[in-house]
């Protein structure tokens, strides 16, 4: 029969119990492993729109300086150095972030302000340039702002140029292609006011979309590795064309599920634990199943009784597998004295023998009388030690007396 060993029973529930445990902890772990990342993405992702709103904000409000500019030049196309220089003054003072605004009738840079240091810049034909050419072409056939770069400045630095195309209005209502307006947009002092890092707080953060050309551009700030690792992403919209901002931890997603490893690996070593235990305690029961059949059988198989008394010869407990060989009922027996159910010459052999038994400890075996409805019967009682104060008494019935003694006196013949 299958399984009929109760060892081979007990490692079966354990490889079963240790099976589905492992199974469970495996779907716990992965379902806590999806949550926490989507707790982090999402953490992620409410970092990047903060700095989403505060990079579209800072450059903005540096891109209406153009429009402000083109509006007016458009109204007053015969704008003098003096007029631009006063007008670029009130828009870039005491802002750290613009690195000039310039005027270019024509495509050519004519007036730029702040002078000093922006000299080389004067006369510089962006149509012919070979970077802010096909640039400023755009911005003539869209008439819209255009941000470009990051690009190399003539006069040093890495900085977005805003430009701005400028129809002069005052000969047509759509107006006349003038020229452009521009600003300069220092990168670093422009990303330092919207508080974005290559690395903070242990994430990673990466721009692409150079000169608006959203995903397919190539990178310009932080690590091309943050886009190749399933980043969280946010859009920064430009006047025209987009940027796409990136983040990442920066050990990597895995570094963060390393977190659930420890929980993973204590699940599967108390499944394990619990298994073994589910096993041995299967075995247990087994075994004690297996040994109360063993003793049923056995004592189903007795044609007399076990009874314990006290030593003075008190009914402790009555098992009976025949009650027919009782003096009296079991439980009118129990709490009852041995002088009460026979007479007092038997009543000593009795206590003598429990007494002999309690001294010694080893087994004593004697012989008595019993009147069993209405009939005298002999037993042979073996008395058995059980502790200071009881003894164990299994009668044998006169049959198995006179087989012995038959016995017996075969032997002596």
């Amino acid at each position: 029969m299958i399984f009929k060993n109760n060892y081979i029973r007990a490692i079966f529930v354990t490889i079963l119990s240790f099976l589905f445990l492992f199974f469970m902890a495996y779907r716990y772990t992965s379902f806590q492993r999806g949550q926490w990342e989507r707790d982090v993405r999402t953490a992620a992702l409410d970092v990047l729109i903060g700095k989403k709103s505060k990079l579209e904000k800072a450059l903005y409000s540096r891109i209406y300086y153009t429009k402000g500019l083109a509006s007016f030049v458009s109204l007053n196309p015969n704008i003098t150095t003096e007029e631009f220089n006063i007008l670029a003054q009130d828009f870039a003072k005491d802002d750290t972030i613009i690195g000039s605004l310039a005027l270019s009738k024509d495509c050519i840079i004519g007036a730029i302000y702040p002078l000093e240091g922006h000299e080389a810049a004067i006369g510089l034909d962006l149509l012919n340039h070979p970077e802010r050419a096909e640039i400023v072409n755009k911005t003539i056939e869209t008439r819209k702002t255009f941000v470009a770069g990051p690009v190399d400045l003539v006069e040093g630095g890495v900085a977005f140029i805003s430009y701005t195309p400028v129809f002069d209005k005052t000969i047509t209502e759509t107006g006349v292609f003038w020229g452009v307006a521009d600003i300069v947009i220092n990168m670093n002092a422009l990303f330092n006011e919207a508080e974005l890092k290559t690395v903070e707080n242990d994430f990673e953060f990466a721009l692409r979309g150079y000169n608006g050309t959203g995903i397919k551009g190539k990178v310009f700030y932080g690590k091309e590795e943050v886009f190749n690792s399933d980043p969280e992403t946010v859009i920064i919209n430009l006047p025209y064309g987009i940027w796409v901002m990136a983040s990442k931890p920066v050990d990597g997603w895995e570094a963060f599920y390393d977190q659930d490893r420890f929980l993973y690996l204590s699940l599967i070593f108390s499944s394990f634990v619990i298994s073994l235990l589910l096993g041995l305690l299967v075995h247990a029961i087994l075994k004690i199943q297996l040994n109360e059949r063993r003793l049923k059988a056995i004592f189903n198989s007795l044609d007399s009784l076990i009874i314990e008394f006290d030593k003075n010869g008190k009914y402790l407990s009555v098992a009976a597998t025949q009650p027919g060989l009782l003096a009296k009922p079991a439980n009118e027996l129990i709490g009852m004295n041995i002088t009460e159910i026979v007479d007092v010459d038997t009543a000593v052999l009795y206590r003598n023998a429990f007494l002999k038994c309690l001294k010694n400890k080893e087994l004593v075996v004697f012989e008595y009388p019993l009147i069993i409805e209405g009939k005298k019967r002999w037993f042979q009682g073996r008395v058995s030690y059980k502790n200071a104060n009881s003894v164990i008494l299994m009668p044998l019935i006169s049959p198995k007396i006179k087989r012995m003694r038959n016995q017996f006196y075969n032997r002596i013949k």
